[in-house]
């Protein structure tokens, strides 16, 4: 059986001849979408309709004894890094072969393979060995009773989630944002912890439980999960996982469905997911819980840009984070210890602390550039963290795109119909509420930490980032994108001097950001945007070309190639920086510099 994508598996252009190569061999080949999967099975949570279709394709091979599958895939395909898990699972102790193919792949390699697979098929068919079944394993489960969710033990046995035994565990998604979030949880009753920042251990861990053609984060969840089960002191716990998903094109559906497997395939007893949906603007969350939440995320997305402005602003900047630090474990130990009964009194008194730190310069003074871009890998502090301390080096201050910012992206496209939740009355009513509460949480947090003198308030309006971004994007290719540049071209040459986005290796959103502001950061681009939303434009002579770069992420050091291009951005955002200012001693130096070096060709430099 021939599995793949049509324009790749089933076209001669691109399968290299793959079926002609097995017919002779004296094989039949015949293409999967030719069996009669339809009443086949498929995981409920599989979201591509393609890959649905594939799967269930794969079960009836799976059950028939003459049917053996080949996949053929193409290097970096996004939702292939999942489903060749997923069939090759199903498969089972049934021989299976898959080939990536790619515009290098050598004609005399795919033979090899096909060869060594024939033999394998056919030593298969002599033996017809019976597998033992295992006794059957029930994995933990998060059931809804009621309005409220329970853990269900691999037992049987249902506990409330303020039981001592479960324990609620984060992935790290930025330290302050998980730190935040378990202590709002701790605070409400339930036990919670956020694993430590994810470091290169972690990463090898998930790396060896995965296909590694995963993208990074989920390596990094999977490894999280994985090492806090190993290195727990107490046997006894219930742990609920937290991995929420989303609907739309990423590949951050399939987390929970993966993470799921995972747990069914190592047996892993009373380790459940707790996932909850961006469809219903993450509905499922106690209300005192989820409120407090909102606060938290508003506090740690604005300390985050805070301490990044503190990297560079401060005059000694151990003094500073000590400083940041302590006030940071205020704010947790009122989100603890009083469930974040009087926040707004210890939000005055850190930012007063703040603002007395001395500064090198001023905030507006400042070079300053936007992190945009998948969101978990722009958040979170080992993928992102190098990236951070290298553009503080040219004195340029990264602000990172905001938790919140995202949350109210999907309450946009709830209310726009983009999303369609199964509401009830009393989820609709709830919905409105939630977001009625955080447009005042917002305007209260931000105006208090920006008294700091650190951080600049603007609401977040994602009507306004939308409608930039919707100039280049549908409403419906939903994620990152949209946001990346509607954010990018309603800032630019406003609050920052240039952007960079980040995701992880392969990652589908990020490269096609990429492909569209590769071509459409320009000042022309910015100055036509504008004059269709405002009628006016901020002019900047001898600027062609805004700062934006894409970086992708893997884990692993950045290659020269990546360093140079670094290099280059922080150039010209101090070029653009300098330019909006009027010029400093900076560029008049280097035009003296200029026409020293160029002398004898009696250049003039204007």
């Amino acid at each position: 059986m021939l599995f793949g994508r049509a324009y790749n598996a089933f076209a001669d252009e691109a399968n290299m001849g793959i079926p002609a190569k097995l017919a002779s061999r004296g094989k039949l080949i015949i293409p999967w979408d030719m069996l009669p999967f339809e009443q086949e099975p498929c995981d409920p949570y599989m979201c591509w309709a393609h890959g649905q279709n594939l799967l269930r394709a794969a079960h009836f091979a799976a059950r028939h004894p003459g049917l053996f599958g080949i996949y053929i895939t193409n290097f970096s395909c996004g939702p292939d890094s999942f489903l060749l898990g997923y069939f090759r699972d199903i498969m089972g102790t049934k021989p299976s072969l898959t080939l990536e193919l790619d515009s290098h792949t050598a004609d005399a390699g795919v033979n090899t393979r096909i060869d060594a697979f024939c033999d394998l098929v056919n030593k298969y068919l002599r033996v017809k060995r019976e597998i033992k079944i295992h006794e059957t394993f029930r994995p933990a489960t998060i059931e809804t009773e009621g309005n409220r969710k329970v853990f269900v033990s691999s037992d049987g046995t249902s506990h409330s989630f303020f039981d001592p035994r479960v324990h609620v565990v984060l992935p790290s998604m930025g330290r302050l944002s998980s730190e935040s979030l378990a202590a709002v949880l701790e605070g409400s009753g339930i036990r919670t912890s956020a694993v430590p920042v994810y470091d290169t251990e972690t990463l090898k861990i998930g790396r060896a439980n995965s296909s590694c053609k995963e993208c990074l984060p989920l390596q990094l969840v999977t490894g999280a999960l994985l090492r806090h089960l190993e290195e727990r002191k107490d046997d006894n716990e219930l742990c609920a996982y937290f991995m929420p998903t989303c609907g739309g094109n990423c590949r951050f559906t399939q987390y929970s469905v993966f993470l799921r497997g995972l747990v069914e395939k190592k047996q892993l007893r009373n380790v459940a997911l707790l996932s909850l949906t961006n469809e219903d603007g993450y509905a499922g969350m106690p209300v005192s819980a989820a409120l407090g939440a909102l606060k938290a995320f508003m506090i740690a997305d604005v300390m985050t840009d805070i301490r990044n402005a503190l990297i560079v602003l401060a005059k000694d900047r151990k003094h500073a984070e000590s400083v940041f630090e302590k006030g940071w474990e205020e704010i947790m130990s009122c989100f603890r210890q009083r469930a974040g009964r009087g926040i707004y009194g210890v939000l005055k008194k850190v930012a007063a602390n703040l603002a007395s730190v001395p500064r090198r310069m001023e905030l507006d003074q400042a070079k300053v550039v936007a992190l945009l871009g998948e969101i978990f890998v722009r958040r979170d502090n080992f993928s992102s963290g190098e990236l951070v301390e290298r553009l503080a080096r040219h004195d340029i201050i990264v602000r990172q795109a905001h938790v919140f910012e995202w949350l109210n992206y999907c309450d946009y496209n709830v209310k726009t119909g983009v999303y369609e939740p199964l509401f009830t009355f009393r989820g609709r009513a709830e919905f409105a509420i939630r977001r009625h509460l955080q447009r005042y949480y917002e305007r209260r947090i931000k105006g208090i930490l920006a008294q700091s003198g650190l951080f600049r308030f603007e609401p977040i309006s994602i009507e306004e980032i939308m409608e930039y971004g919707l100039h280049f994007f549908h409403p419906r290719f939903t994620g990152e994108a949209v946001l990346a540049a509607g954010g990018f071209f309603k800032e630019i040459m406003h609050t920052i001097h240039g952007a960079v986005s980040i995701g992880p290796f392969g990652c589908m959103p990020t490269r096609v950001t990429e492909a569209v502001m590769s071509v459409e950061s320009t000042l022309s681009t910015k100055e036509k945007l504008d004059k269709s939303k405002n009628g006016y434009h901020k002019q900047c002579q001898g600027i062609t070309a805004l700062p934006f770069l894409t970086i992708e992420q893997d884990g692993n050091r950045w290659p020269r190639l990546v360093e140079a291009k670094l290099e280059a951005f922080a150039l010209q955002v101090e070029r653009l920086h300098d330019r909006l200012q009027g010029g400093d001693n900076n560029e008049r130096q280097n035009a003296v510099v200029y026409q020293t070096v160029r002398r004898d060709q009696t250049m003039e430099r204007k």
